[in-house]
């Protein structure tokens, strides 16, 4: 996949979560958009996952900044500035598992090199 498609792809990824986490009270979806998202990309580009995998986690936080500048009331309060951040965690999990996903299907039998039928 180009470079160009992968940084749109993920931007676009990256806007859902955020308006997603502006305009509902439940942090379980945008997190679990993360974690499939971080796979998606992953999978597709796996040479920058780890990029990817920043730029969507930090997309939450900076909707909280956006939100916090603008004005715009939030559906549910943090209690710290800091607790946004941990949405990259979701995101690099994602990327881990859409990483093995990738080696699994380029490198099928791989894991079986030691196993042998008598």
């Amino acid at each position: 996949m180009p470079e160009q498609l992968s940084a749109v792809s993920n931007l676009f990824f990256a806007s859902a979560v955020a308006w997603l986490r502006l305009h509902t009270a439940m942090v379980h979806g945008p997190l679990l958009v993360l974690l499939a998202a971080g796979a998606l990309m992953a999978v597709l580009e796996p040479r920058h996952a780890w990029r990817w995998a920043v730029l969507l986690g930090f997309s939450i936080p900076l909707a909280h900044a956006v939100a916090h500048v603008t004005g715009a009331a939030l559906p549910n309060e943090v209690a710290k500035f800091t607790w946004p951040f941990i949405a990259v965690v979701p995101a690099f999990i994602g990327a881990a598992l859409g990483l093995g996903v990738r080696r699994a299907v380029s490198h099928p039998g791989a894991g079986d090199a030691g196993a042998s039928s008598a």
